[in-house]
């Protein structure tokens, strides 16, 4: 080592970083790892990427999921980001989902009002 001189030291870190990318590839990996499927984990897919449960969960709640019981389809992104698709029945109202159920609402008080102008039905509620 003391005979190298730094075109020596530059020559062997490119080499180097050659054949890591022949190796293990670029890690430009374009493809998710499901991790979790039907509200369960898939221990296999951990344990490939040893990855513990509780490391799940924790990023589970840090995108305010509740359990892993709610999740529907749980990916880990090439950046290490844990994706998620909540269940449906999990998923919250969209601004169409309160729009609708105002517009029902305004159509039950319409109705309601309509009742209680109609003749007699004051005097049945009492």
């Amino acid at each position: 080592m003391a005979n190298l001189n730094t075109f020596d030291f530059v020559v062997i870190f490119l080499l180097s970083n050659v054949v890591q990318n022949a190796i293990i590839g670029n890690g430009d990996s374009r493809t998710l790892t499901t991790i979790i499927r039907d509200g369960k984990m898939l221990t296999e897919a951990l344990r490939r990427l040893a990855l513990r449960p509780g490391e799940i969960e924790h990023a589970l709640r840090l995108q305010n999921g509740d359990d892993v019981s709610d999740v529907a389809v749980g990916r880990l992104g090439p950046d290490g980001q844990l994706v998620i698709e909540l269940k449906p029945s999990e998923q919250n109202a969209t601004h169409a989902d309160v729009h609708r159920l105002e517009t029902r609402l305004a159509a039950i008080e319409d109705l309601l009002a309509v009742l209680a102008e109609a003749p007699g039905y004051g005097s049945r509620a009492r």
